[in-house]
């Protein structure tokens, strides 16, 4: 019978693996349990400098605040990081490939994911479900993804940012996908989008797709090139849009629906189906 690696069990200790990997023996396709589980809810805890791989999971907190993953490599027949509730949590200079989630959090507030690799092999490689969220200097290469509803990052949130992050494909439901309200996309560089076989979904193959539920985006900045949908989907009325560059999409290369605000600066070229639906292109 398998057993978590580490188990929490009290507040503010650190976990320093001083470079060195653990590992849990689990089949890729396998289950069982995390390498590190803080699933007592313990905060301030810091996990640091190593590998955690062959598990179920990789690193699981519940409703733990303030804990810091720093300098970690995660491999599991999971997901690599399951957070669940909380606030304040970070995640920094990771590498972290789950064979479903890289990283999943569910209301978890205030998450911050900076300078760190993710992919998931069945699902998105990052999906963080909570508000304020901070997704910043990332990176999100596929791992080969099978399934039709996966993302290289997807915000379901409000006052979010993401940022600065290089997101390359298949990424089948699109590089970047938000759902939510005041969640800014800002200098973003999304690549190959490309859907395995066509589902029917608004997101099929688009570098960056923005739910028609969603109130208060911002998108500043961002590249989106040769995606197989469009480079910028944006189905939602009062989206902001300004300075942001679509090249050679399968599809359009901005497709906004009308109540969008256009501050301008945005351009388009080389797009399958046209350039921009309104919002200006020269």
């Amino acid at each position: 019978m398998h057993e978590a690696g580490i188990v929490v069990g009290a507040n503010g200790i650190d976990i320093n693996l001083a470079g060195h990997g653990m590992f849990g023996g689990i089949a890729s396709g396998g289950g069982g349990p995390a390498g590190i589980d803080n699933t007592g809810g313990y905060d301030d805890v810091t996990i640091r400098n190593g590998t955690v791989g062959g598990f179920g999971f990789g690193i699981v907190a519940t409703d733990a605040s303030r804990n810091h993953i720093l300098g970690i490599t995660s491999g599991a027949a999971g997901n690599a990081v399951t957070i669940e509730g909380g606030d304040a949590n970070e995640i920094r200079h990771g590498e972290m490939f789950g064979r479903s989630w890289g990283i999943h959090t569910t209301g978890s507030i205030g998450l911050i994911v900076a300078d760190t690799s993710f992919a998931g092999g069945f699902s998105s490689g990052i999906e963080v479900s909570g508000d304020g969220a901070r997704i910043v200097r990332d990176r999100a290469v596929t791992a080969g993804v099978a399934a039709s509803d996966v993302s290289g990052i997807r915000l379901i949130g409000s006052g979010g940012r993401v940022a600065a992050n290089h997101v390359e494909g298949p990424w089948p439901a699109g590089g970047i996908s938000i759902v939510g309200s005041n969640d800014a996309v800002v200098d973003n560089t999304v690549l190959n989008a490309t859907p395995l076989f066509a589902t029917g979904r608004a997101s099929d193959g688009d570098g960056i797709f923005v739910g028609a539920f969603s109130t208060g985006i911002t998108l500043r900045g961002n590249r989106t090139d040769d995606n197989d949908g469009d480079g910028i989907d944006v189905r939602a009325a009062g989206a902001s849009l300004e300075s942001n560059a679509a090249f050679d999409n399968g599809g359009w290369g901005i497709l906004a629906v009308n109540g969008v605000t256009d501050l301008g600066g945005n351009t388009a070229g080389g797009n399958g189906a046209g350039q921009c639906q309104n919002v200006f292109c020269p």
